[in-house]
């Protein structure tokens, strides 16, 4: 195992501590922009019938929109800059003040921000090319120096390793919360649009600028496969048990088999997809089009099962699928828009359940 002064990889010894809003020396929040005279607002959405909550815009425009893969936290970014933390649990509140209790504000200029799978830390690439990895808990930023060509990034599902793919095509894995380098992985060839794990964190995958997806043993890093790419492939959606793996090129989905024991299938649609990510129990497909619309598809067939107009003519940068107490959701949000949580229709939360139960009659003696 390599150390850190032979990598060349220089960590900070002190952790940079986040400025939170209103704290001193913290920046101004950004003006709301000015009024256009004969410009018309847009209405707030509702809530009723589908939508179970709505956060609305912040005062600067929405940029994208993180969901950890268990379903539990939500980040949002806008862009004068602002980091948003906040539990999916709590915007489904019916509890006004409980909605933005657990907030946690800072400003802090990322790229390309990834999370971790239980929601715990964001890795991101910061304005001055340093990767930072965010720990929202203690409000604090981990800065990492020495990792020039940074390209992509990949957490373990434990969520303690992280795989850093270099523009050389260099695959380094590190301890996700101290930056240390745990090891080498030398992957030759390209570099690479995306980098993940899969099959319950044993197999490392790869989409390379080459237009290949390789797949490799992991920790011991031995080749199993390789499949050809359509296109290039810069997000892929994995099945919760690690055996599918999800992607979209133009107006098709493909879906492919990890162990590649099944031949791969593809899904066409009638217009470019934008977002693809499974349901909590991945029996469903949720697919975001162009036009701000999406379909919840069945995995093992490829039927549409429902749609909905969630942001008409507006581009998604969120999709996701979680469940917080009687609430299974899919999660919408547009750039520049609000962010939405919809109803499962295929989904029964657990109050229905309670619900049968009662009405079930006593039994007479």
């Amino acid at each position: 195992m390599l150390d850190a002064r032979s990598l060349g990889v220089a960590v900070l010894q002190a952790a940079v501590m986040l400025v939170p809003f209103g704290a001193a020396g913290a920046q101004a929040p950004a003006k709301a922009p000015a009024k256009v005279e004969g410009a018309k607002a847009a209405k707030p959405r509702k809530v009723g019938g589908p939508v179970l909550a709505v956060i609305p815009p912040d005062a600067a425009p929405l940029r994208t929109v993180l969901v950890s893969a268990d379903g539990s936290r939500l980040v949002r970014f806008t862009e004068d800059d602002r980091v948003v933390f906040g539990l999916v649990a709590d915007y489904l509140s019916r509890d006004k003040k409980q909605r933005t209790k657990n907030e946690t504000r800072y400003r802090y200029a990322l790229k390309a921000p990834l999370l971790s799978p239980r929601g715990d830390l964001l890795v991101a690439r910061a304005a001055d090319a340093v990767l930072a990895v965010v720990d929202p808990s203690p409000r604090q930023i981990h800065q990492l120096r020495g990792l020039p060509g940074v390209g992509a990034c990949g957490f373990h599902p434990d969520g303690a390793q992280l795989a850093t793919s270099m523009r050389d095509g260099l695959v380094r894995i590190l301890d996700a919360k101290a930056g240390k380098p745990l090891r080498y992985t030398p992957i030759q060839g390209t570099a690479h649009h995306w980098v993940g794990f899969a099959a319950k964190g044993t197999v490392l995958m790869t989409a390379g600028v080459d237009k290949k997806l390789r797949f490799y043993t992991y920790p011991d890093i031995k080749m199993l496969r390789e499949a050809p790419l359509a296109g290039p492939v810069h997000r892929v959606a994995i099945h919760h048990a690690g055996t599918q793996a999800v992607w979209a090129i133009g107006k098709q989905v493909f879906v492919h088999d990890v162990r590649g024991e099944q031949a791969e299938r593809k899904i066409d649609l009638d217009a470019e997809v934008t977002q693809v990510a499974y349901s909590r129990d991945s029996t469903q497909l949720g697919v975001a089009l162009v036009d701000g619309s999406v379909r919840v598809l069945d995995v093992a067939t490829g039927a549409e099962l429902h749609r909905f107009a969630a942001h008409p003519d507006k581009t998604l940068v969120c999709l996701a699928h979680a469940a917080a107490g009687d609430h299974v959701v899919w999660i919408t949000a547009a750039a520049g828009g609000d962010i939405v949580f919809w109803k499962d229709p295929k989904a029964k939360g657990k109050s229905s359940a309670k619900s049968k139960k009662k009405k079930k009659p006593n039994k007479r003696r």
